[in-house]
């Protein structure tokens, strides 16, 4: 017989902690105290992959709240038995014999935890996080204490992984507090609720909430600045985005790379402006937003 994972010198008996039982042959009651072993694998399938994506939310409102995302692979939980016929279940106890345990590679946990960076003081991080199971599926024959024989279906979550592919940032106290200082050069413009989704080491995504009166003609456009210790950085540059007269919301690529950079640098905050034509900004907002630069190799 082939073994999918590494064979362990032990053989092992494992009771698994499923509400599972099979339906009595005789009768057709449940047998929910009757016990049960996995006796012979019939068939093993390839391993296949599964991958479940979840949001999680890191905050640091008022007191940090440190988060860790994991996932379990393995162990003999991550093992999940049903009837072939599709009989009722019960809560009946199975045991594995240690061939079989050995042959799928249970009790040999390969599960994964990540601890989340916790964000600055009044900000929260919302990370997506992906998580990759290396699933096994087969059949195998179960046996009764009484000595009755049935086919059974199985999946085993073999490995397990876990990435983090997108961070967003958002403040703790909502739209309004977002806002570190503005130039209210125009009366009952503004821009809000400044969210960023980090694209790669040298490029986010910047979106805002705004509402423009129209004062400047119909159609204005969407300028940013970069800045660390208060200086612009020349770096930088964004993908051109016009609003229109009215309330709305509008995104942006900002991308580090102009003018000869150095291979890292350190941001802290990024300038939103609106202006017309190639005219000096009219309106601007400055949000809190920390970074690490690197160009892309």
């Amino acid at each position: 017989m082939v073994n999918f994972f590494p064979k362990r010198s032990v053989l092992i008996f494992l009771t698994i902690a499923v509400s599972l039982g099979f339906a009595s042959c005789a009768g057709g009651k449940s047998a929910a105290n009757t016990t049960w072993s996995l006796v012979k694998l019939v068939s093993v399938g390839d391993p296949k992959e599964n991958s479940v994506t979840e949001i999680v939310e890191a905050k640091n409102c008022g007191e940090p709240i440190e988060k860790t995302t994991s996932c379990s692979a393995g162990t003999s939980n991550d093992l999940n038995v049903s009837l072939t016929s599709g009989g009722s279940l019960g809560a009946g106890t199975v045991t594995i014999e240690g061939t079989i345990g050995t042959t799928l590679g249970i009790g040999q946990e390969s599960g994964e935890s990540v601890r989340l960076p916790t964000p600055p003081d009044g900000l929260i991080y919302i990370y997506t996080v992906s998580k990759t199971y290396q699933i096994v599926t087969g059949q195998a024959m179960a046996r009764s204490s009484e000595g009755d024989e049935q086919p059974v279906n199985f999946d085993f979550h073999a490995r397990c992984s876990i990435d983090i592919v997108n961070k967003e940032q958002t403040n703790c106290s909502g739209a309004d507090s977002l806002t570190n200082s503005s130039t209210p050069l125009s009366s009952n413009t503004s821009i809000t609720n400044f969210r960023v989704q980090q694209m790669s080491d040298n490029q986010i995504k910047v979106t805002v909430d705004y509402v423009y009166n129209g004062d400047h003609g119909n159609d204005v456009n969407l300028g940013i600045y970069v800045l660390h210790d208060g200086e612009k950085m020349p770096w930088f540059g964004w993908d051109s985005a016009v609003i229109s007269t009215g309330k709305g919301t509008v995104s942006t690529r900002i991308y580090y790379g102009y003018k000869d950079p150095p291979q890292t640098t350190t941001t802290e905050k990024i300038i939103v402006t609106l202006y017309a034509n190639d005219d000096p900004a009219f309106f601007e907002e400055t949000f809190d937003y920390q970074m690490v630069w690197n160009l892309a190799q």
